[in-house]
């Protein structure tokens, strides 16, 4: 059995995979359980079993880091094989690797986006307002001009 990491690193907030290669013998075809074995007190790193199913050889494991992760070396990690055979369990596994956590980058600040006057529109002149027309208001007659 052959387990490893598609890069050498690992950055806090993402994930890689961990490729696993199992070579079948004594005709075993049934499916095994897979899963990576961290240093004791390992924090922020994480990866979820796998099963690589009957008559397949190859599987992956997807480690990952947390954003708040230790940056740092995490030495003689490894990778899990179990199958039963005739209900006899039989683990194996793969050879001790390392592994670099690096700092997740900082995040980006956004900036208040401005807003920009609206091209479609027309700006609106200063329009004396209409006075709607009084009601009730008699009118006035003429009255003759005195001499």
């Amino acid at each position: 059995m052959n387990a490893s990491p598609a890069a050498g690193k690992v950055v806090g907030g993402s994930a890689i995979d961990v490729n696993v290669k199992v070579e079948r013998q004594n005709d075993y075809a049934g499916e095994y359980k897979v899963k990576l074995v961290l240093p004791p007190n390992t924090k922020g790193v994480t990866a979820d079993d796998v099963t690589i199913p009957a008559g397949q050889t190859d599987g992956k494991v997807v480690l990952k880091a947390a954003a708040d992760a230790a940056a740092g070396q995490l030495a003689n990690l490894a990778v899990q094989v179990t199958g039963v055979y005739e209900k006899v369990p039989i683990t194996t596994e793969s050879p001790k690797f390392n592994l670099t956590v690096e700092k997740a980058p900082a995040p980006k600040k956004e900036e208040p986006k401005k807003e920009l006057p609206k091209k479609d529109e027309p700006k609106k002149k200063d329009e004396p307002k209409k006075q709607p027309p009084k009601k009730d208001e008699p009118k006035k007659k003429d009255e003759p001009k005195k001499k």
